[in-house]
C-alpha cells in the first residue's frame, strides 16, 4: 500500500532533454524538491525545471539548495511556492533493517497513471515497485547508501525510497533511486 503522503508529493520532472522523478519534503516549515543529481546535470544556481502537470510539461523556477558530492546522486531544489500537500513524513533510516520490504516509485521510460483533471491536483501518479533492502553501507554514525534488490527502469531516477519500521505504519523515506 502506498499512501497518499508519498503518492501526491512524488512528481514527474524534466531538466535539459533529460527526464526522471522528484519529490517534495518538508524542513524547518519549507518544502524542497529532492531528486537524483544526474536528473538534473549543469543546473545553475537560479534555473528552470519543468514538471508533468494537465497532460503537458509546465515551467518552474527553482533555487539550488545543495547538490550532494560524488558518489552520492542527490541534488535538492526550492520553488517559490508549494507543489504539494504537507503530510507527516519522517526521513531517516534508524529503524531500517537488512531485508526490510521497501517501496520506491518513478516514471520509468516516461510512463505514468494518468487520472483525471481534478484526481491529485492535475498531476499524474507515478508507478509503484517493490523491494528489499540487500546492503547497507555504513560511515561512522550515518548511513552512506542502500543496496536495493528490486526491478528498477529509467525514469525511476530521483524518486523516493520508502518504508514501515518494524511494527509501525509510520512510513518513512530512506532514499533517493540514483541508477539501475
Amino acid at each position: 500500500m502506498v499512501p497518499t503522503n508519498i503518492l501526491q508529493r512524488t512528481f514527474h520532472i524534466q531538466y535539459n532533454g533529460s527526464t526522471g522523478t522528484c519529490f517534495t519534503i518538508e524542513c524547518d516549515q519549507r518544502q524542497y524538491i529532492v531528486t537524483a543529481a544526474h536528473v538534473v546535470k549543469g543546473i545553475s544556481p537560479k534555473d528552470t525545471i519543468a514538471l508533468y502537470h494537465e497532460n503537458d510539461w509546465k515551467s518552474l523556477d527553482i533555487t539550488v539548495v545543495g547538490i550532494a558530492s560524488p558518489p552520492a546522486d542527490t541534488a535538492i531544489l526550492a520553488a517559490d511556492l508549494q507543489l504539494s500537500p504537507t503530510y507527516s513524513l519522517g526521513t531517516d533510516t534508524a529503524n531500517m533493517i537488512l531485508g526490510q520490504d521497501v517501496y520506491f516509485l518513478g516514471f520509468p521510460y516516461g510512463l505514468k497513471i494518468n487520472i483525471e483533471a481534478h484526481m491529485n491536483r492535475g498531476f499524474p501518479l507515478p508507478l509503484v515497485k517493490k523491494g528489499i533492502v540487500s546492503s547497507m553501507e555504513f560511515w561512522p554514525g550515518t548511513l552512506e547508501y542502500l543496496l536495493l534488490d528490486g526491478h528498477n527502469n529509467p525514469g525511476f531516477s530521483g524518486g523516493p525510497v520508502f518504508y514501515t519500521p518494524p511494527h509501525t505504519q509510520n512510513y518513512k523515506v530512506a532514499g533517493v533511486i540514483s541508477g539501475y
